[in-house]
């Protein structure tokens, strides 16, 4: 039964070992999701390989939480420094935190991809 998956055209295998703790925690998540271990298993690998720096959402999320940590450094500086701190002083630090927050993400993602194995190729690298 293909089901329009392209189950017939499927020809490699792919095997691993696992620990008896491990496994039941990839089935109890495979079964909650409510898909066969193997489905589950291949969608994951799949996802991680096309996505290493994760989703849009994951990215945007990231980006958001990167330019937050730049503007509270920048104004922890103003602050332990005692320096004025005009309403031009906080629009650059603004802006500048709008400008860095993406490639930050990236590379943060990147780092953590990095930190967990997962392998960097060039297909689903950008630049």
């Amino acid at each position: 039964m293909n089901n329009g998956n392209h189950s017939s055209l499927r020809t490699k295998v792919i095997s691993i070992r696992t620990t008896d703790d491990d496994f039941e925690l990839l089935q109890s998540t495979a079964n909650a999701q409510g898909k066969p271990l193997s489905e589950w298993c291949r969608d994951v690998l799949l996802r991680a390989a096309r996505n290493p720096e994760g989703n849009s959402f994951e990215q945007a999320m990231v980006g958001e939480m990167m330019a937050l940590r730049t503007i509270v450094t920048e104004l922890n500086y103003y602050y332990i420094s005692r320096s004025p701190l005009t309403f031009d002083d906080v629009k650059a630090i603004w802006k500048e935190a709008e400008e860095l927050k993406h490639n930050q993400a990236l590379k943060y993602l990147r780092q953590v991809s990095a930190e967990k194995d997962i392998p960097q190729t060039q297909k689903g690298w950008s630049k």
